[in-house]
């Protein structure tokens, strides 16, 4: 439940509080003398009544206040809309030097009205002795309309007194219910500060932690891409070295058809040196000569068979080798394509987590900044619930001055009504009509009197 918070003005109660001392003061000086010949508590009486009259005029101003304040709308902060009390300044100075002016004023007037009501009781003081008790039972009568007006005024201000101080202890429970409440949510505030602050540095560091992985993966593909140029540069190295080992393959080729070739002309010149062996025999003495040339060219031949026989040996074996060469170059050429599209792969995805790092960098940026707004926000409410606790502190010392005021007010009452019943249970009159002609003349004045005062407060 939401209280209004508003300032109640004490000057009212202050201004009528200084003008009811003064008529009091006043008062007491004007019947002094004419309590001396009544024989009563008189000057008391009319003091109190004067004193009591502004003290009412007051507190129904103060009332007056406080039912405004009470009534005045509430806006979505919890403050009223009614306008707070401005300082004193000089106007508000000038309303209190004039409503104490006229209250002077109209107190000077019931002095004036009691030394002629003085005057009149001295100057019929034998008549009053020749007619009996008459002259000075009128003014006992007329005393007893004041006592009778002071016990109805203090009966109406006690009630207004209790009436305000209901409404005071309403407000008071108000503003403790409400300084309760400000300090709950000041709390829940501080506490949703405080997480607010954790939740903006772990935003702080998931920005960082996101940066260095922004950072990490554009490192990691800068990598990605020499481990690529490394890869494709062996690549191009495997295959030109496919080509030569295909190009050492068809070089053994035509290597094997020479050795061929030089296998046939030595089988050949092995079966010419056969023929010229067996022809030198023939010839007997004569082809001795002919026959050991013939012996030499058929061991070249053998010799030449041999070689030949080991140089193909050799190319086939070379050629064995160009083959299991060029075989294991294509299967290192296919793996190296292999692992080149999977680095290509890779470099792809840490591509991709460089820049979903940097969106999340981004994001986690703005929600840095969101957080700081709300921290700021945050650290605003708590002042504002602080100084709304400090208004709510203050409230609740008005209301309890305004306590104190109204029980030394219902103090005062108390104290005037049992005077007042008194004095007006001991009066018997003694002839009515002339009773009326005592007190008729004086009641007016005092009916506008108090108008008078009631209109300056």
């Amino acid at each position: 439940m939401s209280f209004a918070l508003f300032k109640i003005s004490h000057r009212p109660f202050v201004i009528g509080a200084v003008a009811g001392a003064i008529g009091a003061a006043l008062s007491i000086g004007a019947v002094a003398r004419l309590d001396l010949r009544l024989g009563g508590p008189l000057g008391l009486i009319v003091g109190a009544l004067a004193g009591g009259t502004g003290a009412w005029l007051a507190v129904r101003a103060f009332q007056t206040r406080m039912i405004e304040a009470l009534a005045a709308p509430v806006d979505p902060r919890g403050y009223s809309s009614m306008p707070s009390a401005p300082p004193l300044g000089h106007e508000e100075l000038d309303a209190l030097v004039g409503s104490l002016t006229q209250s002077l004023e109209s107190f000077r007037r019931l002095q004036v009205e009691g030394v002629e009501l003085e005057r009149l009781t001295l100057g019929t003081r034998a008549s009053m002795i020749q007619d009996g008790n008459l002259a000075g039972w009128s003014v006992k009568q007329c005393v007893v309309g004041l006592l009778d007006e002071l016990h109805q005024t203090t009966a109406q201000l006690m009630r207004h007194t209790a009436a305000l101080e209901e409404a005071n202890e309403q407000v008071a429970s108000g503003a403790i219910d409400q300084s309760e409440t400000v300090a709950r949510a000041t709390f829940n505030v501080e506490t949703l500060s405080e997480k607010i602050d954790r939740i903006s540095h772990n935003a702080e560091n998931a920005n960082e932690a996101c940066e260095r992985t922004r950072q990490e993966a554009r490192r990691g593909l800068e990598q990605v891409h020499r481990v690529i140029e490394g890869m494709e540069r062996l690549l191009h190295r495997i295959e030109s070295s496919g080509r030569k080992a295909r190009r050492l393959g068809d070089r053994s080729v035509e290597i094997g058809t020479i050795v061929e070739l030089i296998r046939g002309i030595s089988g050949r010149t092995d079966m010419l040196a056969l023929n010229a062996t067996i022809e030198s025999v023939r010839a007997g003495e004569h082809g001795r000569g002919f026959a050991v040339v013939a012996e030499e060219i058929r061991k070249l031949a053998e010799r030449t068979a041999a070689a030949t026989g080991e140089i193909g040996t050799l190319v086939e074996a070379i050629q064995a080798d160009a083959h299991e060469s060029l075989r294991a170059l294509g299967e290192e050429q296919g793996e190296m394509e292999q692992e080149v599209q999977r680095i290509r792969e890779t470099g792809s995805a840490l591509d991709r987590i460089s820049k979903v790092a940097e969106q999340s960098a981004v994001l986690v940026e703005g929600i840095s900044r969101s957080s700081n707004d709300q921290v700021h926000s945050a650290h605003e409410m708590v002042r504002a619930m602080q100084r709304i606790s400090e208004v709510s502190h203050l409230t609740l010392e008005g209301t309890n001055q305004t306590r104190e005021s109204l029980r030394g007010i219902s103090v005062c009452c108390e104290r005037l009504q049992p005077l007042s019943a008194q004095g007006t249970a001991n009066a018997a009159p003694p002839n009515g009509d002339e009773a009326a002609v005592g007190t008729s003349a004086f009641r007016p004045r005092l009916r506008r009197s108090l108008a008078a005062g009631e209109r300056n407060s």
